[in-house]
């Protein structure tokens, strides 16, 4: 079977132009088209899997908008961004411990802040946020360390192609290709179907016939996350809470709330806030089913942050009475981080929790509810 084409582009493109002032013709496994830093990562992983390979890009700057100007970024739970994507960052991460990189503030002035995760995560030897030029340098290292062709201000020939895999292909403006935001994505995306390629390339089949199994299986082994496993700090599994818990899929949504999972920590996969760009009215309604009636502590967990509200209501219905909070959602919840208790009340066998935006002053997120019984 001949070699593969993996175009990874602004917009889809096909095979090999030889450029005009070379006689020679030069055959490869594989021939990635594209500058991104997809491109780079499929062109790196090629050379991990012993396969020649060649990188033609129409643009003279390799590295896509991670070289381009995007260095923050999001990338929410780093923790299933791995392969040649986390190498990069551990790359960017190993230039900052040199003191002559912070040529325009010092290290301590730069206050190490991310977009709600820390900027360099130094126990796991990561940096997420950088300069321009860094990550450029990171990738001509890449290309350079494993001896590999690059042909740059290229284009290819469209009129056939064979044995194409295309990974990130966006048609639009470069304007509009900045808003998605996904370099880690599209590194992992790359490195993927390289390695897609490389293992039908051996088998002698079409990419579509490959086993998937034993796909996953060197995926796996070059260090990528197929399968998010919640890592019980970031995002704590509510079966694993004691007493009675309520997260916030399963309460009854009133309004416009928006899920993210940008604040951690957190209980199960998200919160919800109440995209403060409108002014409707957001109501969340826990009701609960309680064991049997008695006394229970109440907690309720909410993701802190600066711009939350100061004076978030809510409200709980019990034994025929009901008593309004207001919780200060700026300040980090004092039990785990995560969890504020409101104290011990008496129920029947049914409990309500209410919580609203109503006359905040910022936003106000909604996470879980928890019922501890007590000792009778």
């Amino acid at each position: 079977m001949s070699g593969y084409v993996i175009s990874i582009t602004l917009t889809a493109a096909l095979l090999l132009a030889i450029p005009p002032s070379s006689a020679a013709t030069t055959e490869y496994d594989l021939v990635v088209y594209g500058g991104t830093s997809a491109a780079v990562t499929a062109a790196v992983q090629a050379r991990r899997m012993d396969k020649s390979v060649v990188v033609v890009s129409p643009d003279a700057i390799l590295g896509g908008l991670s070289s381009g100007g995007l260095g923050w970024t999001d990338t929410g739970d780093k923790s299933v961004i791995g392969g040649l994507s986390r190498e990069f960052y551990h790359h960017v991460w190993k230039y900052y411990q040199s003191d002559d990189a912070w040529r325009w503030q010092t290290r301590e002035e730069y206050g190490n802040q991310g977009q709600g995760t820390p900027a360099m995560d130094g126990e796991f030897r990561t940096m997420w946020i950088f300069e321009p030029h860094v990550a450029e340098q990171v990738f001509e290292d890449f290309l350079r360390d494993y001896d590999i062709p690059v042909y740059r201000n290229e284009w290819l020939d469209r009129e056939e192609c064979a044995n194409l895999l295309v990974p990130v292909c966006v048609f639009c403006s470069h304007i509009a290709f900045g808003s998605i935001r996904m370099e880690p994505v599209f590194m992992i995306l790359g490195q993927s179907a390289t390695t897609a390629a490389v293992m039908a390339l051996d088998a002698d089949i079409a990419p579509e016939e490959l086993d998937y199994d034993l796909l996953a299986a060197r995926l796996r082994a070059d260090g990528q996350v197929l399968e998010w496993q919640r890592d019980g700090c970031n995002h704590v599994e509510p079966d694993k809470l004691p007493g009675i818990v309520m997260d916030n899929p399963a309460a009854e949504a009133v309004g416009p709330w928006k899920t993210s999972r940008s604040v951690f920590p957190m209980v199960g996969l998200n919160y919800a806030h109440d995209n403060k760009d409108t002014d409707e009215h957001c109501v969340m309604r826990y009701a609960v089913a309680l064991p049997a009636p008695g006394r229970y502590e109440l907690r309720i967990s909410y993701s802190a942050h600066p711009n939350r509200a100061a004076n978030a209501p809510v409200t709980l219905y019990h034994a025929n009475d009901k008593d309004t909070f207001f919780v200060n959602q700026r300040k980090t919840p004092p039990i785990d981080d995560l969890f504020l208790s409101l104290g011990v009340f008496t129920f029947d066998d049914q409990a309500l929790v209410v919580l609203s935006n109503e006359n905040t002053d910022g936003y106000v997120t909604a996470d879980a509810v928890q019922f501890l019984p007590m000792a009778q």
